[in-house]
C-alpha cells in the first residue's frame, strides 16, 4: 500500500506544471469585437417559395464578407434588425467580426433562422443591408 501511494505521488509530480519547469508565456487573446462592430452581411432565404402569409421563422443562408480565415459565422451572427412596414418586412443581418488577424479565403455560408415578431402576411421580404432595401440575394 505504501509503495502504491509513493507511486501515485510521483506520478502527480510528473503531471504538474511546476514539474515541467518554466512555462512559456502565452499571448493574451485579443478581446472579441462588440456586437455594435458587426458588419452587414448578404443573406437569402433557403426556400423562398415556402414563404407564405403565416411565416414567422425564415431559414436563411448568411454570407460574411469580412475576412474570417475561411470559418463560418456560426455564433457570430448578431440579432437581426427587423422593421415591419405595411408593404414590407426589412431584415438587416450583421456578423460580428472574428477577433484578431484573419486570412481571407472565401468564407463558407452560415445557416441562420430569422424569427419574426409578426407573420409576413403578404408583405415583401427585403434585405436592409442593400441601399435601398431590396429582395435578398447573394452576389456570386
Amino acid at each position: 500500500m505504501v509503495s502504491r501511494l509513493v507511486g501515485l505521488a510521483a506520478a502527480a509530480l510528473l503531471v504538474t506544471p511546476a514539474a515541467c519547469g518554466p512555462q512559456p508565456s502565452v499571448p493574451a487573446e485579443q478581446p472579441a469585437p462588440a456586437p455594435d462592430q458587426a458588419e452587414v452581411a448578404q443573406w437569402a432565404p433557403d426556400n423562398p417559395t415556402a414563404l407564405d402569409p403565416s411565416t414567422t421563422a425564415i431559414d436563411v443562408t448568411v454570407y460574411e464578407s469580412a475576412c474570417a480565415s475561411g470559418q463560418a459565422a456560426t455564433r457570430r451572427v448578431a440579432e437581426p434588425d427587423i422593421t415591419y412596414g405595411d408593404q414590407e418586412v426589412v431584415v438587416t443581418i450583421r456578423v460580428i467580426p472574428s477577433p484578431g488577424d484573419q486570412s481571407c479565403p472565401a468564407n463558407p455560408p452560415t445557416p441562420f433562422t430569422v424569427e419574426l415578431d409578426e407573420p409576413l402576411d403578404g408583405r415583401a421580404l427585403l434585405d436592409g443591408g442593400q441601399q435601398p432595401p431590396g429582395p435578398p440575394h447573394i452576389d456570386q
